[in-house]
């Protein structure tokens, strides 16, 4: 629903209409990896209803692997998403049958003819956990998108190899910290958990943090309308290019802000999220 200024608590504002479209973070994810050129799969859980079947759509006409994306009794995952007129959002997400993700759907033939996989903390973190574990065992590369933001384990982040978030995610991450700016948050944590941190900041760019050293990557100026799966179409991109025979993480960072730039010229979720070769 796009509206003027987000509701106060207790405020009820009104908006003429609202768009009824797939989302999704992993959904989003797998599919922006998908548009950028790799063969994707995807596991999951939808319920037995209709919003199962829209959820499954463009992924299924994307040519998406859904072969590990089970049916719950519980209903399909919904988020409402508020967009105002700055192109800020924000949102509240229902689980619904996410909670019932369990990491034995991926096989371990799975994992073998896999580069990387990429997890969020949409389904239940011990599952993701296992997987993660079970995925660095394998050898491949474990990216975690941390959000929404929840409290990781060490155990889990032992097998993580990028950690991606964005800045009210570093904050969460860093409370107990005494720590001010996110930039020396992201070190910080790239430091203290000896893995590789993005950190995406809007339209202020995103920051590598490697090796105790910064990099930072300008956002591409555009017009946004609706920022709406930005970020997973960021975190789509990466992983793709994580995924690549040419990897280089510089080069899939500036891939990955051209296409989530795009993607905030765009209303709604997953249709916003560009092909790759409309990056020009």
């Amino acid at each position: 629903m796009r509206v003027d200024e987000f509701p106060d608590p207790g405020e009820t504002v009104l908006t003429k209409t609202y768009s009824y479209v797939p989302g999704g973070k992993g959904a989003n994810q797998a599919l922006a990896a998908s548009r950028a050129g790799q063969v994707v799969l995807l596991a999951g859980a939808v319920g037995n209803d209709a919003q199962g079947v829209l959820a499954l759509t463009l992924l299924q006409s994307a040519g998406i692997n859904l072969s590990a994306v089970k049916e719950s009794s519980m209903p399909t995952g919904c988020s409402s998403i508020f967009v105002n007129k700055h192109a800020e959002n924000m949102i509240c997400s229902a689980s619904g049958a996410n909670m019932e993700v369990r990491e034995n759907q991926i096989t371990d033939q799975m994992l073998k003819e896999s580069e990387a996989i990429v997890l969020q903390c949409e389904a239940p973190i011990d599952e993701c956990a296992k997987l993660a574990s079970r995925a660095k065992q394998a050898g491949v590369t474990v990216i975690l998108n941390l959000a929404p933001a929840i409290h990781v384990p060490d155990y889990y982040l032992n097998n993580v190899d990028y950690l991606i978030m964005n800045e009210v995610e570093a904050k969460f991450m860093c409370k107990d910290l005494n720590l001010t700016d996110t930039i020396s948050m992201a070190i910080t944590i790239s430091q203290q958990k000896q893995l590789i941190v993005i950190l995406t900041r809007g339209d202020r760019g995103c920051a590598l943090a490697l090796n105790g050293n910064i990099s930072h990557f300008p956002a591409p100026k555009v017009n946004a309308v609706d920022t709406t799966a930005a970020g997973d179409t960021f975190i789509g991109y990466v992983a793709a290019g994580i995924a690549s025979s040419d990897f280089s993480i510089e080069s899939a960072i500036q891939t990955a802000s051209k296409a989530a730039s795009i993607c905030c010229t765009r209303e709604g979720s997953q249709p916003s999220i560009p092909f790759s070769m409309e990056l020009g």
